[in-house]
């Protein structure tokens, strides 16, 4: 309907209410559902992309979409706490981690400075007082006293894969006998509480006042720019009134993947569930080969009354089935049976490849090359080696 069109069809709807008020809302409740009806006829005659349309296979496929801060906040507690369990148990995730963590921090940043002197020229006794100077503060630079500050960026970046974010606490702690009152004190992603949320539906607000505030997932945050203004911590373990530290004393590092978001995402994420399916899978895979080679032969009997009735069911002293198998068993039963010996085709052949494949997919979500995650480097020669 073009707009002269749809402006006499207003005209006449206005004159038709003086008369009929009744007939015109009958008359713009039609033309609403002519419109929609058009809508959805441009709709389907419209280029899509192929990934946007909706067939038969695809139509179960309905994301929502949503606020990322809303989607991190659901999915992230629960994706930590699977993470953390699968690099615990799972060997293939622990190894990833640590290769992580060796590649990108190895023993730590080396502080090198660089000092010229008025004729232009590096003043060697300079830098040298303030590398010392640096080194020393390294060696005290853990508020607990305990970890080096090189042993603080291995943890941060192990905090990081983990829980997709590390949190850093600048403190000034008054200890004799300390080089400089300056200290890092490491946060664990999950002492920040929501307890403090305050906060309205959408993102940036640009007709906000200035200086309104807004707090999610205990980070607090100005409505009109976005800008973090400080964060609300509490230890969950122990409980405890949750404590406000100002932003600028807090080093919140986290990878940003859409505006506006204020929290990480574990960097693991997209491999969760292949890691886990991939350990239920070997796990089944040998029982299963335990299984099978614990029986030698199997006994087959022309007597299936007897069995029924449980003549020849092993038991221990206490009159109770033995359900514990121990290898190479072989079944007497009672005359004229029949023995076979078993054969176990576990792993079958299928099995290296298939296993292979998923690390293969475990490697590409953990940004570690298939070769050391594995420790397999049978494929490798002196070219392929250097790409790894």
């Amino acid at each position: 309907m073009s707009n002269a069109e749809r402006i006499m069809a207003d005209f006449i709807d206005a004159a038709v209410g003086i008369i009929a008020p009744r007939r015109a809302l009958l008359r713009k409740f039609y033309r609403r559902q002519a419109g929609r009806m058009e809508f959805d006829a441009h709709m389907q005659r419209a280029e899509l992309y192929a990934g946007a349309k909706t067939n038969r296979l695809t139509g179960a496929w309905n994301p929502i979409a949503s606020n990322i801060n809303d989607i991190v906040g659901a999915s992230t507690p629960m994706l930590r706490s699977r993470i953390r369990q699968l690099i615990r148990d799972f060997p293939y995730l622990a190894r990833a981690i640590d290769v992580m963590v060796d590649y990108s921090i190895g023993t730590g940043i080396v502080y090198q400075s660089k000092v010229w002197n008025s004729q232009g020229k590096l003043d060697k006794k300079s830098i040298q007082k303030i590398e010392d100077a640096v080194r020393w503060w390294m060696d005290e630079a853990s508020a607990d006293g305990k970890s080096h500050y090189y042993e603080l960026m291995r943890l941060a970046k192990r905090q990081e894969i983990e829980n997709g974010e590390f949190i850093l606490v600048k403190t000034y702690p008054k200890v004799p006998n300390s080089y400089i009152p300056y200290a890092l004190q490491l946060y664990d992603a999950d002492w920040l509480t929501s307890s403090r949320d305050k906060y309205t539906s959408g993102g940036i607000d640009i007709n906000a006042a200035p200086g309104a505030k807004e707090t999610r997932q205990g980070i607090e945050y100005e409505k009109l720019t976005g800008r973090v203004t400080g964060y609300w911590f509490a230890d969950p373990n122990y409980g405890g009134n949750p404590v406000y530290v100002s932003a600028e004393n807090v080093v919140h590092g986290f990878k940003t993947l859409r505006p506006m978001q204020l929290r990480g995402v574990p960097h693991y994420a997209p491999g969760v569930l292949i890691a886990n399916d991939l350990n239920s899978y070997l796990d089944a895979e040998i029982d299963g080969a335990k299984m099978a080679a614990k029986y030698l032969a199997m006994v087959e009997t022309p007597d299936p009354v007897g069995r029924q009735l449980g003549i020849g069911v092993t038991t221990d002293d206490n009159n109770k089935k033995i359900e514990e198998l121990e290898n190479a068993i072989i079944e007497y039963l009672r005359p004229g049976e029949k023995v076979e010996l078993t054969s176990s085709n576990r792993p079958g052949n299928t099995f290296a490849p298939f296993v292979k494949l998923l690390l293969t997919m475990l490697s590409i979500t953990t940004d570690v090359p298939y070769e050391l995650l594995t420790g397999d480097y049978s494929g490798l020669n002196y070219s392929t080696a250097r790409i790894v």
